[in-house]
């Protein structure tokens, strides 16, 4: 009966081992899945973020592009109307030869003008003085 007693107290002590093992395992076993999820979550958010970094990059790169055409075509306009401009400035500059050149002419137009009154005038005068003269010498 005592060898029954120590085979029951050893069957129950290795049954508790046995089940104290069991749990351990699966404890163990749970805590690895936590890990592994941990690991796995903590180690995809770097990566998601490296990623949507990089993705932020090659936009920001896309916006440093299209800028810089824009400002390239910005620079190309500045020259084309600096040109322009220029132009605008040397045809103003020649219309205002003109203009005087035009000018010193309308003032020699009324001195000539002037002059010819004055000549037409004498000219009048010489006209009666020599009608006044036929008359007599038709009379």
């Amino acid at each position: 009966m005592v060898d029954d007693a120590n085979n029951k107290h050893r069957l129950i002590s290795r049954a508790n081992f046995t089940f104290i093992s069991d749990c351990l395992q699966g404890l163990a076993a749970a805590v690895a899945i936590i890990i592994a999820i941990w690991a796995a979550f903590f180690t995809s958010i770097p990566e998601r973020l490296e990623k949507q970094l990089r993705t932020e990059v090659i936009a920001t790169q896309e916006e440093l592009t299209d800028v810089r055409r824009a400002k390239r075509a910005l620079e190309d306009e500045q020259v084309t109307l600096k040109s322009e401009n220029d132009a605008y400035r040397s045809r103003t500059d020649e219309l205002t030869v003109t203009a005087v050149r035009l000018s010193s002419e309308i003032k020699r137009a009324q001195e000539i003008g002037v002059l010819l009154s004055q000549k037409n005038a004498e000219l009048s005068q010489r006209e009666s003085v020599l009608y006044a003269s036929v008359n007599t010498l038709n009379t």
